[in-house]
């Protein structure tokens, strides 16, 4: 998936193989990836308000819920 600045692109992804699936991500501004390192070393489960404020550090905006 591609998209260019100022262009919203509601998107989701989802395995349906019965193996395990890789992904690879590519960031751009790279820095929005530090939300998802940010999640990955923290100690246990975060809430909504949690999310919610690493979302708008990283500049993530949710625009409805997951269609799958």
């Amino acid at each position: 998936m591609t998209a260019t600045k100022g262009f919203v692109v509601p998107h989701a992804w989802k395995s349906t193989g019965s193996e395990t699936g890789r992904v690879l991500f590519l960031y751009t501004p790279a820095a929005a990836g530090g939300y998802v390192e940010e999640l990955l070393h923290r100690p246990g489960p975060t809430n909504d308000d949690e999310r919610n404020k690493l979302r708008e550090r990283y500049r993530w905006e949710v625009v409805g819920p997951n269609p799958l």
